[in-house]
């Protein structure tokens, strides 16, 4: 490296500000790629933090449909039982209704074929009287 003095200014080669020159570009030139390198990783990872923050939408928008779902059901669970109760109740009554109904019916047959069988033996009652009178009058 040839150097040249003055008083007070030191003087450079052209090779050597050459030299100089290309290694600031080389470094500028690698500040650069890694800058281009980070952008396009920073817009990589945006790509992803977008799709990933689009598949969290999706997923809370299909959460919210399923939390509708399932309140939907509860709410449907919660009237079938209580349709359920009313239908068992009305079941109790209608079958003590039918009980009370059917012992009137065999109260009332038991009564009807009472009178009958007495309507019966009056009638048999009066035969035998009217039986007994022809007899009697036959043997006059």
């Amino acid at each position: 490296m040839n150097r040249r003095s003055t008083s007070s200014h030191v003087a450079y080669t052209t090779e050597e500000i050459n030299e100089f020159l290309d290694r600031i570009t080389d470094q500028v030139e690698t500040l650069v790629m890694d800058v281009n390198n980070k952008n396009k990783e920073i817009t990589s990872r945006d790509e992803k933090i977008h799709r990933m923050a689009m598949e969290l939408d999706e997923l809370q928008r299909k959460l919210k449909h399923y939390e509708s779902i399932e309140e939907e059901l509860s709410k449907t669970q919660q009237i079938a039982i209580e349709e359920t109760k009313k239908i068992e109740e009305k079941k109790e009554e209608l079958m003590l209704e039918a009980k009370k109904n059917a012992d009137r019916i065999v109260n009332e047959a038991l009564l009807a074929a009472e009178k009958t069988e007495m309507e019966a033996n009056l009638l048999r009652k009066d035969i035998k009287q009217l039986k007994d009178k022809i007899k009697n009058a036959t043997k006059i």
